[in-house]
Formats: C-alpha cells, sequence, structure tokens
C-alpha cells in the first residue's frame, strides 16, 4: 500500500510545475504530525494516570520507531526523484545521511528491542534515557523540517539562487549528521548504562 501510494504520487508530482505540492503528499505530511503528536499524548496520559501495560512498554517504542523509518524513508524518495527541493541537481550528499540514518536506526534499535525483550521477560526494568529522549525530539524536528522544506525554501530563499541552494543542503547534511550523531551516542549509552544486565544475560561465562 504504502509503494503503491509513492508511485502514484510520484507519477503525479512530475505531471506538475516545480513547486507545487501534490494532495497526497501534504496528505502524508499530516498523518506524520497527527501520529507524532497523538503517540507523545498516549505515552504521556499513560504514565500521568499510570495505566502503562507491559505491551505497551515493550511495542510503543517499535510502533515509534517503524513511523520514524517509513517516514525516512519516504524522504529518502522524495530526494532521489528530485522531489525534495525544487531544483533538479544532484542529492547525493541527502540520500546518504538519510541512508545513514536509517541503517543506524535500524541497528540500534535491534539492539536496544533485543535487550527490552530480555528484560520483559525477566521483569528487569529499563528507564528511558534523556539521551534517547532527546534523540527522538531533535528526529522528529528533524522529519517535520524535512517533509516542509520545500515549502520553507520557495518562501524564504530564492530557487533560483545556487548559493541559497547550497547552503539548504548544507543545513540538510548538518542535521542528519547531528541525528546519526544522537543515534550512535545514544546507542552506546544504553548499552553502558544497562552493561551490567547485558552482561548477565546476553555474555556466557
Amino acid at each position: 500500500m504504502y509503494v503503491a501510494f509513492n508511485g502514484y504520487d510520484f507519477k503525479r508530482k512530475k505531471k506538475q510545475p516545480d513547486g507545487v505540492e501534490t494532495t497526497l503528499s501534504l496528505f502524508f505530511n499530516l498523518i506524520f504530525i497527527i501520529a507524532a503528536i497523538t503517540d507523545y499524548l498516549d505515552g504521556y496520559i499513560a504514565k500521568k494516570f499510570q495505566q502503562q501495560t507491559v505491551f505497551g512498554k515493550f511495542f510503543d517504542p517499535i510502533a515509534d520507531k517503524l513511523l520514524v523509518i517509513i517516514t525516512f524513508f519516504h524522504i529518502y524518495l522524495l530526494s532521489n526523484h528530485k522531489f525534495l527541493l525544487p531544483e533538479k541537481n544532484d542529492n547525493k550528499s541527502i540520500e546518504l545521511g538519510i541512508v545513514s540514518i536509517i541503517i543506524a536506526t535500524i541497528i540500534r534499535d535491534l539492539i536496544i528491542t533485543g535487550v527490552r525483550l530480555v528484560a520483559v521477560e525477566k521483569k528487569h526494568i529499563i528507564s528511558a534515557s534523556f539521551l534517547g529522549k532527546l534523540k527522538t525530539v531533535f528526529t522528529f524536528i528533524t522529519i517535520i523540517f524535512l517533509l516542509f522544506v520545500k515549502q520553507i525554501y520557495l518562501r524564504i530563499w530564492d530557487p533560483l539562487n545556487l548559493e541559497n541552494i547550497l547552503q539548504i543542503k548544507y543545513f540538510i547534511n548538518v542535521l542528519s549528521g547531528i541525528n546519526i550523531f544522537l543515534i550512535v551516542f545514544s546507542g552506546m549509552f544504553y548499552i553502558i548504562n544497562n552493561f551490567k544486565f547485558i552482561r548477565s544475560n546476553f555474555v556466557q561465562n
């Protein structure tokens, strides 16, 4: 369904003048924002009223990561098909950054999900770290910016000015670099902070 959506949307984009956003793309962007807000409210309400379940503690982070990975994949496709920015030149550095974020996120979350699965089985509580929360907030801010970067670009910068094009690409690459750093560093902090539990359950003596 998602692949079909992207294929149909890209076909429509090719028939439209540069800078015109399709209804489906705007609809996708709106869905992401609503999903992000409701996800935050769901977690906040569950914690405030102490309605957290074992199922929620385990699967809620997985749902978050799926949302992030799918959306970054959508952004990669936009860049790959030259629709992320209004101009039609090379976006390879942007695509490399997005792919790196996706790979780093998958590797980090496979490790953390494995640890959490064992922790649930052992009834061991693993609390979310500040770095993990910071990474999540920054990731969602980056995604929202990238989803609307074309509209922001057209309203603030001159699309015909090469210097402006290079500046926005540089800014996107900086955002990608910070995301990758937070993904890797928060993952390392998670492992270090829970090293005793990991060693006792994953490392054979």
